[in-house]
């Protein structure tokens, strides 16, 4: 598991001692965090359970629940066959591998981002609460012996008080789970949700809902206020078949590696066309983005190559986190620059919004890098951005494609970014007219690039405008 899912590395004031069970115990164990659940107004509910200690090894599992009340659970592990399915597959409609990545913004907001080719983006920020009540039943926990939760009439008991004093209209710490093994749980820390946002592939879910009707999965309830949960859990071992455990894809491991080099949103589309062997296009609108490592080659002649690609790399490495956190897509590398785009896969309103303030972010987080580093080490970027149309696609040959963008829009924002100086972006005048008015733009002028026989309007982007100023 990532170190950033330990345990150890929870916020300040959420941390708890990983448990340790014996293997002569007989029962299957875990230590770790996650939100109960969570209903939002577009009627979808999600759960998070994130185990970075556990006996079998550790995981992360999303849950889904949709309008229509199928469930999909998405695990990430190196032993998928060890999480939430192993025990509530029989009540899921899908369980699946994916990418979920968890990570802690501060000491109370949680950020949760997951992908997968049946679902394929899913952006949810969590925000903790406090309440008196919650901090009573903390409290209570924390003096009772870890070794008392093992025995089924203490959780039974707790679960009461919590149902009641929270009024959650249920909270189960003991029972059956669907796939029939016995479960107790020891929340010994629990924390309502004060907030919560999600977009899925896309499509906003809206506030945080309160439904009236309590989810059952087996004996185990999921209540109906958002609450967040740190402790252990206890299972029984499965007995005979295990139902509902994870579909294989026999894609994963080139998705994988795929997903090194361009991002998620463009590897599905590469491998349905290459397992295809389809050589097609599809035309829509995007944003294109070219930005080059400015002093390169002046910088490489003078370590030796393998120092030099460490210093590629460590500046490539800034760009393309940048852009993938600003939902872009990484299409190529180009020696020392980067092909990027904002749309091919999912146009949106907000492209060149995103574009922008990932163009800015680059900028200046690699002006912040060269001050970290020698003076013969240091480099610039440039930056050129148009909007328009773009053909992408696989081209090539059936044992050799490569997946890319063509058309006048890619090439005048290659021309832009010739034309850029270090530390500068040139937009054109079609990306330019659709930033909203946060961005502060400067330096109109008219520029003639090869291959266009009229002007082209350019600008630079400088930055954001003051939240006054909006």
């Amino acid at each position: 598991m990532p170190r950033a899912l330990a345990i150890e590395d929870l916020p300040s004031g959420l941390q708890i001692r990983p448990l340790k069970v014996g293997a002569d115990s007989g029962l299957e164990w875990m230590t770790g965090f996650g939100v109960w659940s969570l209903q939002f107004e577009s009627g979808d509910l999600l759960a998070l359970r994130c185990f970075p200690s556990a006996g079998l090894g550790g995981f992360v599992t999303l849950w889904h629940q949709t309008p229509d009340l199928t469930w999909h659970m998405y695990v990430a592990s190196e032993t998928p066959e060890a999480a939430c399915p192993r025990y509530f597959g029989a009540a899921v409609t899908s369980a699946e591998r994916a990418d979920v990545e968890v990570r802690w913004e501060d000491n109370r907001t949680l950020q949760v981002r997951a992908h997968r080719r049946h679902m394929i983006d899913l952006d949810w920020r969590v925000h903790l609460g406090s309440s008196f009540r919650a901090s009573l039943l903390n409290s209570m926990s924390a003096v009772l012996p870890r070794g008392a939760w093992r025995w089924p009439l203490v959780p039974r008991a707790m679960g009461a008080v919590a149902t009641r004093v929270l009024d959650l209209g249920a909270m189960r710490l003991v029972g059956v789970m669907p796939n029939g093994q016995r479960f107790w749980l020891n929340p010994r820390k629990i924390y309502p949700v004060d907030s919560s946002s999600a977009t899925l592939d896309g499509r906003d879910l809206g506030g945080v809902a309160f439904p009236q009707r309590i989810v059952w999965l087996g004996d185990y309830a999921l209540p109906k206020r958002p609450m967040f949960a740190i402790g252990d859990s206890y299972v029984e071992p499965p007995t005979g078949t295990i139902p509902g455990i994870l579909k294989t894809d026999p894609q994963d491991d080139e998705r994988l590696l795929l997903s090194k080099y361009v991002c998620h949103r463009v590897v599905d589309r590469v491998l349905d066309a290459s397992h295809a062997g389809t050589f097609g296009g599809q035309e829509a609108p995007a944003v294109v983005v070219f930005a080059d490592l400015s002093g390169f080659t002046t910088v490489a002649e003078r370590f030796d190559p393998e120092h030099v690609m460490s210093i590629l790399n460590r500046n490539l490495r800034a760009i393309v986190e940048t852009i993938f956190r600003y939902d872009g897509a990484v299409l190529k590398f180009l020696g020392d620059g980067v092909l990027a785009a904002f749309g091919i896969q999912l146009p949106r309103d907000d492209d060149a919004a995103r574009a922008a303030a990932a163009a800015l972010e680059i900028r200046d987080t690699l002006a912040a890098v060269q001050e970290q580093v020698p003076a013969e080490e240091r480099v610039g970027v440039s930056i050129g951005m148009h909007y328009g149309r773009v053909v992408s696609g696989n081209v090539g040959h059936e044992n050799r494609l490569d997946f890319t963008i063509i058309g006048d829009t890619v090439n005048l924002a290659s021309r832009l970014q010739g034309l850029a100086e270090p530390g500068q972006i040139l937009v054109s005048d079609a990306f330019q007219e659709r930033l909203g008015h946060e961005f502060l733009v400067s330096n109109q002028r008219e520029v003639r690039v090869k291959g266009r026989t009229q002007p082209t309007m350019t600008y630079q982007l400088d930055g954001m405008r003051p939240d006054d100023d909006r």
